[in-house]
Order: structure tokens, then sequence, then C-alpha cells
């Protein structure tokens, strides 16, 4: 009798392993589609933001050629920049000769990083600056987007040329642009990051210019291997959120010389600069 009833219990308790087995099997399999299904789409999306980007500071008018078709990745240190994924110039073309080249600087404001697109003309003139992405303090930090104010179309016109490296900063560090009113760090963040940006392309302006183009057919390629050009987005958009971690760390230090230089303190509470 007691082994009659061992019997059943033995084949539940071997049944329970086989069915659990069988739903984490079932539900890994829906993730992986649910993620096939769902990846072209975001990279997709995120290629579409990349595009809206190089729109804010490339004029339609000055080139004839696909911009994300047209690019140049460089490896030498830019500031707060992954050096190791590259900077990726996209290159504007009229009949075949470079006119321009936009590529995205990173700054580091009260809030942590400030990501900005910037396109310089063949000249080493700015041809337009754009904040695409932040995290500064709404009614304070965030006059540098365009939407709210146009502080941010300052940088048009300017050059290494036409300004020194003192006029480069805010009124507050004896430069010639604005603060805004309790907020100095944001600004001054993006005005080092497109100087820093405009130095870069002064010093890589013959390999930014006369480059080949990193590309093959409909694709790109990066470091010698060819993705598509959603892949490639989001291949750059991965590598961007992967440095973040060591921008931040790196930015406690680099104010504390800001203000340093400055002879300043730092501004504690809500205020950021």
């Amino acid at each position: 009798m007691m082994s009659d009833i061992k019997q059943p219990i033995k084949e539940k308790l071997a049944y329970h392993p086989i069915l659990l087995g069988g739903i984490a099997l079932i539900a890994g399999a829906l993730l992986v589609f649910a993620d096939a299904g769902t990846r072209d789409a975001i990279a997709e999306r995120q290629a579409e933001d990349l595009r809206a980007s190089l729109t804010q500071v490339v004029r339609a008018d000055i080139h004839d050629n696909n911009l994300l078709k047209d690019t140049i990745v460089l490896h030498a240190p830019l500031e707060f920049a992954d050096h190791e994924a590259g900077i990726t110039f996209y290159r504007a073309r009229m009949k075949g000769e470079v006119v321009a080249a936009a590529f995205k600087v990173v700054g580091m404001g009260y809030s942590g990083a400030i990501d900005i697109m910037m396109c310089v003309n063949r000249d080493g003139s700015i041809m337009g600056v754009r904040v695409i992405s932040h995290a500064e303090t709404p009614g304070l930090g965030d006059k540098i987007e365009a939407a709210k104010s146009d502080w941010i179309n300052r940088f048009s016109g300017l050059s290494l040329a036409n300004r020194n490296k003192q006029q480069w900063a805010v009124k507050k560090d004896g430069g010639e642009f604005d603060q805004f009113s309790g907020a100095t760090i944001t600004p001054r963040a993006v005005v080092r990051a497109v100087h820093k940006g405009l130095e870069y392309f002064n010093e890589h302006r013959e390999e930014i210019l006369r480059g080949k183009p990193v590309h093959h057919g409909g694709h790109e390629v990066h470091e010698g291997k060819a993705v598509s050009l959603s892949d490639f987005a989001a291949a750059q958009n991965a590598a961007n959120q992967g440095a973040r971690s060591d921008v931040w760390q790196r930015q406690m230090n680099e104010e504390q010389r800001r203000v340093a230089a400055f002879g300043a303190q730092p501004v504690k509470g809500v205020r950021n600069g």
C-alpha cells in the first residue's frame, strides 16, 4: 500500500522540474522573439534622431550628399568623449567636395553630461551648434536649448581665427559669452566643449576633409566591419552610454580645476554657477 502511494508522488516530483524547464524555455524564446522584433525599430528610431540632430546644424542648401553615408571616425582623444569608440564626423559635400563636417562633443554641466552636435565649415568657422540632450535644471540651465533662448546661436560664424582663447569663456571668467542668472556652470561647460571641438577639428582638418569616407555601398564601415546604418547609430548610442560613467568620474575634478583657475568658490544648492 505504501509503495503504491509513493509511486504517484515520485511521478509528480519528476514532473515539476520538467514543467518548470518547459516554461522557462518558452519564456526565453518569447524574449528572444520580442527583442528581435523591436531591435530594428529602436535602431531605426535612433538613426532618425541622428538625422534630425544633423539637420539642426547642417544647412540643407550647402550639401548634396547623404551625411550618414559619408563619415570618418577618428580615435584621437577629445575631452569627455569615448575615443576608443571614436569621434564620428558626418561630412557635407557639394559636387564631391567636403564643405563642412558635423560631430558630437560632450560638456560636463551641473547635472551631468551635455551632448552637443556642432558643424564646422571647411574654413574652420562654426556653421551651427545645438544641444541634443542634457539634464540641467529647468528654468536655469535649460537656456542652452535653442527652443528656450537664442543663446546657442551665438556660436555661429565663430572660429579660432576670429576669437582668441580668452574670449572662449563666459563673461564671469573674462570671456565674451553670457552666463545665465543663477547658472554659470552650464553655459561654461557648453562654451568649453564647443571650443575644444573647434580645436579638435582644426588639429585634424586635413584628415577630416580629405580622408576616405568610411562606408561601403549602402553600409557604414567601422573598424573594417560593415554594418547597417541603423546598427551603426545603435552602436554609437551604446558607446556613448557606456562612456557616461567615465565622464561622470572626471566631472568633479574638472570643475574643481576650473574653480581653482578662476579663484571662485563652487556654488552649493539649487544654483548651478
